[in-house]
């Protein structure tokens, strides 16, 4: 009868369970290790009213963000970047092999290794080039700008206008 008031032992049990736990997060950590990146490269970076922000990109290449601007990145490509709404001043380290990107509205900006400025607002896209060399790619058409030259995309139909601009105004927000 000794049998009827022994204690039930449930070490074994705990025992179990501290091994599953263990084997599931040593699972996991596997998983993150090994398993590609799952998490998107692209990331935003927003600016409030009077707010600047500088972002690196990577050696010689650097944007200022002026305030209330709105633009995306990718980590895993640090020569594209996307304009979606705001100002940004951009300084390019040319790279022949790699030209910097910048996505504005339906138009790109493709740099030659430069520095230029770019306003995106709801009327229109403006460009304006400080330094070096750019190509506007718009679905209109594909205009090169050189220092001290300027385009306005607004959203009327026609041809493009390129127009001069003082190099030392642009980017002068900064």
């Amino acid at each position: 009868n000794d049998a009827a008031f022994r204690p039930v032992q449930h070490r074994g049990c705990w025992q179990s369970w501290a091994l599953c736990g263990g084997a599931v997060a040593a699972a996991v950590a596997a998983a993150l290790l090994f398993v590609p990146q799952a998490w998107p490269s692209r990331y935003e970076v927003v600016t409030g009213p009077g707010q600047r922000k500088v972002i690196n990109l990577e050696p010689g290449t650097q944007v200022t963000l002026n305030g209330s601007t709105r633009m995306r990145f990718d980590r895993a490509d640090p020569r594209f970047a996307s304009l979606d709404a705001g100002e940004a001043l951009f300084q390019v380290q040319h790279d022949g092999a790699r030209p910097f990107t910048l996505e504005v509205g339906g138009s790109k900006v493709v740099d030659v290794g430069t520095v230029f400025n770019v306003v995106r607002d709801a009327a229109a896209v403006r460009v304006a080039v400080a330094e070096g060399k750019v190509l506007y790619k718009s679905g209109r058409q594909t205009l090169s700008l050189d220092a001290g030259q300027a385009v306005l995309d607004s959203s009327s139909p026609g041809p493009l206008r390129v127009t001069r601009t003082t190099i030392g105004a642009v980017g002068a927000w900064q």
